[in-house]
């Protein structure tokens, strides 16, 4: 609730409506940093919004009076965190909508958000389905 009352969502609010938001509403909250407080994965998954294509993600920090921070991460439409740290926070392979030849990109936090770091064209993080984001443990 504190999420759909957030100013960045007053567009999707404004035009869809309080009601289809809270119900196309995706959160799928991680701690990706160990800090014991989750970020958030959000996906605004509306027909009238994505069309034909698949709505994607967009990673935000929560902030405790219910605000949300971007963290770089936009336009996601799966992911995975990989075993790596940079910046205390866990590396991150994805896929986005962006055409090229990359089969997904890495992302490392590196001065304050996610930046992306390298593409790449195999696809083996991703040839596995299970748990998006496994628990990420504390250095």
């Amino acid at each position: 609730e504190r999420i759909v009352r957030d100013p960045r969502m007053r567009f999707y609010r404004q035009s869809y409506g309080a009601a289809a938001l809270r119900g196309g509403l995706r959160l799928v909250p991680v701690d990706l940093n160990g800090d014991g407080r989750d970020e958030l994965f959000v996906q605004v998954e509306l027909a009238a919004l994505c069309g034909e294509s698949p709505c994607t993600w967009d990673l935000f920090e929560l902030g405790e009076d219910g605000s949300l921070a971007t963290l770089g991460v936009r336009q996601v439409v799966d992911w995975r965190a990989l075993g790596t740290r940079s910046g205390g926070f866990a590396d991150l392979a994805v896929r986005t909508l962006a055409p090229g030849e990359a089969e997904y990109r890495i992302y490392r936090f590196e001065l304050g958000m996610y930046r992306r770091v390298e593409d790449r064209v195999s696809s083996e993080v991703f040839a596995v389905d299970g748990e998006r984001l496994p628990p990420v443990s504390t250095p």
